[in-house]
């Protein structure tokens, strides 16, 4: 437009051609010098707005590389390692610059700061020629604390489920901040439900009045430590095979290795160590009339290689300070009692290691007797296996049997049906228990910190659960006791006060 207007001009204006063409000239150039300097300018904008995008996300980058690090753990640092760890990070302040990558047009550098005992603040800059940006990243810090001496009648770390006249005595907690308890049906608590510090009370549901307070320290539950079993050793004295039968009475009285089978099937198999003593052989076998009785003055280790099968009744006598050890790949109690007696005074216990299968099946009682509940911790079961006597592939306690004792279970199921009696502590790394109870089961300890634990049918706890979540119905019923046990007791580590971390917020 401008140009026609000035043509019109020129039209006009014949005799004056010359001063209006410079004039264009220079109208043109005007416009010309400031289209490139717009042009120019958008370029250079555009330019750094892409850095400064760059920057940003590079900066982000480092953030995430350090503060992961913090709180997924990759390498599986002990919390005393990650604690130095993150020590070390806040003593150093600002770190170098560095690059993620050999191909990043710029660098980073991180810093790390702790503006409260409950966070950390992970701020990365990157720089991308003269452009910087700058991200922050919260990670907030919960101070874990092991209840060592089991102050609570009931700890999950998820839900609790309570109905069907069950009745708790004592307090309950409910750790994780997403759990929810709910107490319906005639169930009664007579002590303080205990949340996490970051759950709405509203979780707790109950159709009877309770108290809801808010947990000051959030507690921890490693899964339990399972010792390594005892390896066989080698012994000299070696034979093929001992078979005791109407003939008479048999005695093993010093180490020997049977290359083949121990089988008693009339009389008595008598076992005495006098002096520390190892007997290993191919299987075990006492039934048809025959008895076994162990009479320990020391210590005394048995290896059966294959199976080891008892019925009827058995005994073995402890008189010593020193331990019993039993290891079998299988151990199946068909009929009968085993019955096992502690000289007063003295601490020996007997051992029973099962790598594979382990029943206790057909009316058979271990170390029970109704009433003495301490004769529990005359035997400690170490269960390895997973369980074939079962059709559910677990281990089963069935209809009928008996057992005291502390049971060990490093990671199978475990199913305690309702005529079976037990007196005991249950410490278990499996992921499910359903104890079917009736009146003969009292438990005095379950810790099973990963397990879903079903209770109904009477079952009876005097002392402290310890499960991932928690069902109870049917008439059952919790009573606190406190324990001579503490959690160091079940788990490889000493479980002291520790810190963990999670991710916060961006800014």
């Amino acid at each position: 437009m401008v140009v026609s207007i000035l043509t019109r001009m020129i039209k006009s204006n014949q005799g004056s051609s010359m001063p209006l063409v410079l004039l264009i000239m220079v109208i043109l150039v005007i416009f010309s010098v400031t289209a490139l300097s717009l042009g120019s300018a958008s370029v250079k904008n555009a330019d750094n707005q892409e850095k400064k995008l760059q920057a940003y996300y590079l900066a982000r980058s480092g953030t995430i590389a350090v503060a992961s690090y913090i709180v997924e753990n990759p390498d599986d640092l002990t919390d005393s390692q990650m604690n130095s760890f993150v020590n070390k990070l806040l003593a150093a302040g600002t770190s170098e610059a560095f690059q993620l990558d050999a191909s990043d047009r710029g660098e980073i550098v991180v810093t790390i700061e702790q503006p409260s005992d409950k966070k950390l603040v992970v701020q990365s800059t990157a720089s991308i020629d003269a452009i910087s940006q700058t991200v922050s990243l919260e990670i907030l810090i919960e101070n874990y604390t092991s209840d060592k001496k089991f102050s609570k009648a009931i700890f999950s770390n998820g839900n609790i489920f309570m109905t069907g006249g069950t009745t708790v005595t004592g307090d309950m907690a409910a750790i994780s901040d997403d759990a929810s308890v709910s107490i319906s049906g005639g169930s009664t608590v007579d002590g303080v439900i205990y949340i996490s510090p970051d759950t709405d009370p509203s979780k707790v549901t109950s159709s009877v009045p309770v108290e809801v307070v808010h947990l000051e320290t959030i507690p921890d539950f490693p899964k339990p430590y399972f010792p390594k079993f005892p390896e066989p050793p080698a012994i000299s004295h070696t034979g093929t095979s001992l078979i005791v039968d109407w003939s008479g009475d048999k005695t093993i009285s010093e180490s020997i290795h049977y290359s083949e089978n121990i089988t008693a099937n009339n009389n008595t198999l008598f076992i005495r160590a006098d002096s520390p003593m190892k007997v290993r052989a191919g299987s075990l076998t006492v039934g048809g009339g025959a008895c076994m009785q162990i009479d320990a003055n020391h210590g005394l280790d048995l290896f059966i290689d294959n199976n080891m099968v008892l019925s009827g009744d058995n005994v073995i006598n402890i008189n010593t300070d020193h331990d019993i050890n039993i290891i079998t790949p299988k151990f199946s109690y068909t009929y009968g009692q085993w019955e096992i007696n502690r000289t007063p005074g003295k601490k020996g216990r007997v051992n029973l290691y099962v790598t594979e299968n382990l029943g206790i099946v057909g009316g058979s009682n271990i170390n029970y007797v109704e009433g003495q509940e301490a004769l529990a911790t005359l035997l400690n079961i170490y269960y390895a296996g997973k369980n074939q006597y079962s059709d559910n592939i677990r281990l089963t306690l069935e209809n009928g049997t008996s057992l005291a004792a502390s049971l060990y279970i490093e990671n199978d199921d475990l199913q305690i049906s309702g005529g079976h009696h037990f007196y005991g502590r249950i410490i278990s790394g499996g992921e499910n228990i359903s104890i079917n109870g009736g009146s003969g089961i009292i438990v005095e300890l379950l810790y099973a910190p990963e397990a879903v634990a079903d209770l109904t049918g009477g079952v009876q706890i005097n002392g402290s659960i310890v499960a991932d979540s928690i069902s109870i119905s049917g008439g059952s019923n919790i009573v606190y006791k406190e324990l001579d046990v503490d959690v160091d007791d079940f788990t490889e580590e000493t479980s002291d006060d520790k810190i963990t971390y999670k991710y916060g917020n961006w800014f």
